[in-house]
C-alpha cells in the first residue's frame, strides 16, 4: 500500500501533470467535429489563389508557384496561427473553465503544452501540411524542372512550420500573460511583423 501512495505520489507532483488529458481535449475539440473540415477548406483556398495568380505564360511556372507558396505562405500561416489561437487560454478565463480545469490534478506547465502540442498538431495538419501537398502537386502539373528536388521543398516547407510554431508559442504565452484577446493578438502581430520587417531591411 504504502509504495502504491508513493508512486500515486510521484506521478501527481510531476510537472507535465495533466498533459495528456489536455492534448486529447484540444485534438477533439478540432478532429473530433466538424470545425476541421471548415478549416480545411479555407487554407487550401488560401493555398491555391497564389498558386492561380502566376501566368500561364511564366517561365518555369512551377518554379514561380512553389516560390510564391514559400514566400506568402509564412505570412499568411503565422497571421492565421495568431488568429486561430488568440484566444487558446483567455478564453479559459473569461469563461471562468480555468479555475474548474485547475481544480484537477493539473499542472500549469500541463495545460500549456497540451494547448501547444494540440494546435502545433493540427497547423501541421491542416495548416501546413494539406495546402502543401496541394501546391506540390499543382506545380508539378504545371511544369516542374527535374532538377527541383521534393526533398528541397518540404525543406523549405519545414522552415515555414517552425516560423509558424515560434507565433504559436508567442500567442499563447501572450495568452498567459494576459485577460484580453485584443491585448494578445495586437502584440503577437506586432512582434510577428516586426521581425519580418527587421529581416527584410537586413536583405
Amino acid at each position: 500500500m504504502n509504495e502504491q501512495n508513493v508512486e500515486l505520489q510521484r506521478v501527481s507532483s510531476s510537472w507535465y501533470r495533466g498533459f495528456d488529458s489536455i492534448y486529447h481535449k484540444e485534438l477533439a475539440a478540432w478532429f473530433g467535429t466538424y470545425r476541421w473540415t471548415q478549416q480545411f477548406i479555407i487554407w487550401m483556398a488560401l493555398a491555391l489563389t497564389p498558386a492561380l495568380m502566376v501566368p500561364a505564360a511564366t517561365h518555369d511556372r512551377g518554379v514561380a508557384v512553389l516560390t510564391l507558396f514559400l514566400w506568402s505562405g509564412s505570412n499568411m500561416m503565422s497571421i492565421g496561427t495568431v488568429i486561430l489561437t488568440q484566444g487558446a487560454i483567455v478564453e479559459e478565463k473569461l469563461t471562468q473553465t480555468l479555475m474548474w480545469i485547475f481544480s484537477k490534478p493539473l499542472s500549469p506547465a500541463g495545460f500549456v503544452l497540451g494547448k501547444f502540442a494540440a494546435y502545433a498538431v493540427f497547423i501541421a495538419a491542416i495548416v501546413i501540411g494539406a495546402p502543401s501537398i496541394f501546391v506540390y502537386i499543382y506545380a508539378v502539373f504545371t511544369g516542374l524542372p527535374a532538377s527541383i528536388s521534393i526533398g528541397n521543398y518540404f525543406i523549405g516547407v519545414l522552415m515555414v512550420y517552425l516560423v509558424v510554431l515560434f507565433v504559436l508559442a508567442l500567442t499563447i504565452l501572450l495568452g498567459v500573460l494576459f485577460d484580453r484577446i485584443a491585448a494578445v493578438t495586437a502584440l503577437a502581430l506586432t512582434i510577428f511583423f516586426s521581425g519580418s520587417s527587421i529581416q527584410s531591411n537586413a536583405q
